[in-house]
């Protein structure tokens, strides 16, 4: 029990101290992955994207994800990260949106001008703020890989989503 609440701990920080995900869709022709911006909920992630964009696109067809997050090293030992697996969603509800939004202005401040003033923005990207919404990822499991602990060691969390995002401040 300890190894397992050890993992949660370190996929935790890992999480709450990066900013970027790879998320991988399926579309019906090819696969396709965005870099994006995400806030995390314990083990739940948050993104802000266009709903007509490719992955957006793929998610209405399919809601099933891969994402990873790492970092880009130099030296295969440093190699670190996440490799999720779960299922994408938009979030549905203004409350529900309006905490995800406090998250997320939390982590990215810079955001705010984007999201909620709208002000300064050139015709274009206002138009393409004004589409966005955010999504949900529930992940069903994480890999958490650290080669500093041996070539291609990968520890495995399997999460229950009845437990997991039924409580605490996952939207």
């Amino acid at each position: 029990m300890d190894n397992m609440k050890t993992l949660q701990e370190n996929i935790l920080h890992y999480l709450a101290t990066h900013n970027t995900l790879s998320l991988a869709t399926q579309g019906s022709n090819a696969p396709q992955a965005a870099a994006l911006f995400y806030v995390n909920s314990r083990f739940t992630l948050y993104f802000v994207s266009d709903p007509s964009s490719r992955h957006g696109n793929n998610l209405r067809t399919s809601p099933a994800v891969a994402a990873t997050i790492n970092e880009d090293p130099d030296n295969w030992k440093e190699i670190k990260g996440l490799q999720i697996e779960g299922e994408a969603t938009l979030v549905q509800g203004k409350l529900k949106e309006a905490g995800v939004l406090a998250l997320y202005l939390k982590k990215f401040p810079f955001a705010a001008r984007f999201l909620v003033a709208k002000t300064g923005l050139d015709s274009e990207t206002a138009r393409k703020v004004g589409n966005v919404r955010f999504y949900r990822i529930v992940p069903e499991r994480i890999w958490f890989i650290d080669n500093s602990q041996g070539f291609g060691h990968r520890e495995l969390l399997i999460l229950e989503p009845s437990k997991e995002y039924g409580k605490g401040q996952s939207f």
